[in-house]
């Protein structure tokens, strides 16, 4: 075969087994290969059974550096950026509504206090007042519960929009991720034809 064959056979096994290696991982364990031993352990099986047969076996490999197609990186950043406000939104979501439920305790019990005073002052009249008494407790309550669930609803409706927007830019960084690869594995498609060609006419 000669040393310049050989070193042509290799370096179309090795870019065969890498993008083999691509294709069976998900976009963000990409990066992992560089310290992966089990991705490398995968390429080198691969290549000791193309080469092995001309009495030469691969006994290490290392992977030193994996780079992403900018767009691609891009989409992956979004998506990373989407979730950090998710998480920035739903705290100050919960921040809000733990305030408006002390905002609304405070003024209950300070309603509770001045209510409280003003039977104590009007003693004389305690059948009267204590009908009124109950009556703007249930009011209280009533506005309590009311309060409590608007804040409820608010909060949820607006962690629910967040979460619909993180789904939508997920499915387009998903889409945009498969579109690339897709593209990619074309166009190397494509290479490798070119390439057989040319050594067939060669």
């Amino acid at each position: 075969m000669g040393a310049g064959r050989f070193q042509e056979l290799l370096r179309v096994e090795t870019e065969e087994a890498i993008r083999t290696l691509v294709y069976t991982r998900k976009i963000l364990t990409i990066r992992d290969t560089t310290t992966e031993d089990q991705h490398t352990k995968s390429i080198q099986q691969a290549l000791n059974r193309s080469v092995n047969a001309y009495g030469v076996k691969i006994t290490q490999i290392r992977i030193v550096r994996v780079g992403l197609p900018d767009k691609l990186q891009s989409e992956l950043t979004e998506q990373t950026d989407l979730r950090a406000r998710m998480v920035t939104m739903e705290k100050e979501h919960q921040r809000d509504l733990e305030v408006k439920l002390n905002q609304n305790l405070r003024e209950n019990r300070e309603k509770e206090r001045t209510f409280e005073r003003q039977c104590e002052e009007q003693r004389v009249e305690v059948i009267k007042e204590g009908e009124i008494r109950e009556t703007r407790l249930q009011m209280l309550n009533a506005t309590l519960e009311r309060s409590v669930i608007e804040a409820q609803t608010n909060a949820d409706a607006r962690i629910t929009a967040s979460q619909s927007k993180l789904r939508d830019a997920k499915t387009r960084a998903d889409q945009h991720a498969i579109e690339i690869m897709n593209t990619a594995r074309i166009g190397s498609e494509e290479s490798i034809n070119k390439c057989e060609r040319q050594v067939q006419k060669g």
